[in-house]
């Protein structure tokens, strides 16, 4: 059983993802805010 290896591989997407996230998701939500209090 690679159980354990399937957990790491999935936990490395997640922890990339998430790092995608923080990068790109965070600044264009502050966008939308500025935009929507124009």
């Amino acid at each position: 059983m690679n159980t354990i290896s399937e957990i790491k591989e999935v936990n490395e997407l997640r922890t990339l993802s998430l790092n995608l996230f923080n990068k790109h998701g965070f600044p264009t939500k502050k966008m939308r805010i500025g935009n929507n209090q124009h």
